[in-house]
């Protein structure tokens, strides 16, 4: 029997094999009848029948496939910890308390000076003579008065005036001094100019041309003198010039402005 009647035979005792199961009493073709059969269970526990083994089939077996290799993996190394570079800890320098500046012991001069002008009063001969006494002392102390001048009470800027004038000497008292040409007072206006046109200061020239038409009297002068003759008489001296009407003093104060000019004891035009 060659390998293909084989498998047929052995296919078709299988199928057979599955009808005795189903149904036990079938009787085989060409054979003697069966005896009675068992139920299916009995048959299944006392006379199981032997399924005949179909032939293997020839397998191709395949061709071993080659293994890989095995990737190798280097190892790393083990990494190696930086040292940790020590931070140096800045030291704090200590700390320099600052020496405080020694607080300025004020003038005595330029505390009487300041007490004898808040004092002033035109009715009082005695705060007069009290600023007699303080330009009797004398002096460094025309800067420090110069927050009087800007007193609202006219009385305490004439006191100021009164001592500032005669200690006038410096640089620094002038620049004082020239803050009261800028006085509400005309009066007080043309003191500081007659002060200031002996020192060499051109702007006090045309406050006095000013003073030159004034009715008024000096302030607090006694007997009065009037501001205009106070006025003219500075001019003369100074500028070496004499003209009638305030007018014709206008007039060349114009014409000399920008050419005039302080000789030391006068004034010249170039």
């Amino acid at each position: 029997m060659n390998s293909t009647q084989r498998k047929v035979s052995g296919a078709a005792l299988v199928l057979l094999a599955l009808i005795l199961l189903i149904d036990g009493s079938a009787p085989i073709e060409g054979s003697a009848p069966a005896a009675p059969t068992a139920t299916f269970a009995t048959a299944r526990a006392t006379a199981p029948i032997a399924l005949a083994t179909p032939s293997p089939t020839a397998t191709a077996t395949p061709s071993p496939t080659a293994t890989p290799r095995p990737t190798r993996t280097p190892t790393p190394g083990p990494t190696a910890t930086p040292r940790a570079t020590p931070t140096p800890s800045a030291t704090p320098e200590p700390t320099q308390t600052p020496t405080p500046e020694p607080t300025p012991t004020p003038d005595p001069a330029v505390l009487e000076a300041v007490a004898a002008v808040l004092a002033f009063n035109p009715n009082d001969p005695a705060t007069l003579a009290r600023l007699d006494e303080v330009i009797a002392r004398g002096g460094n102390i025309v800067p420090a008065l110069e927050f009087l001048l800007h007193d609202e009470n006219p009385d305490r800027r004439y006191a100021a005036l009164y001592v500032i004038v005669p200690l006038t000497r410096t640089p620094a008292d002038i620049a004082v001094l020239k803050v009261a040409l800028g006085d509400p007072n005309p009066g007080f206006r043309v003191i500081a100019a007659g002060a200031l046109i002996g020192r060499g200061v051109v702007e006090s020239i045309p406050v006095l041309i000013e003073g030159l038409s004034l009715q008024q009297g000096l302030p607090y002068s006694d007997p009065p003198r009037p501001l205009a003759q106070f006025s003219r008489q500075a001019l003369e001296f100074y500028t070496g010039e004499s003209f009638d009407t305030p007018d014709a003093w206008r007039a060349w104060w114009d014409s000399v402005r920008e050419r005039i000019y302080w000789t030391g004891a006068g004034y010249g035009v170039r």
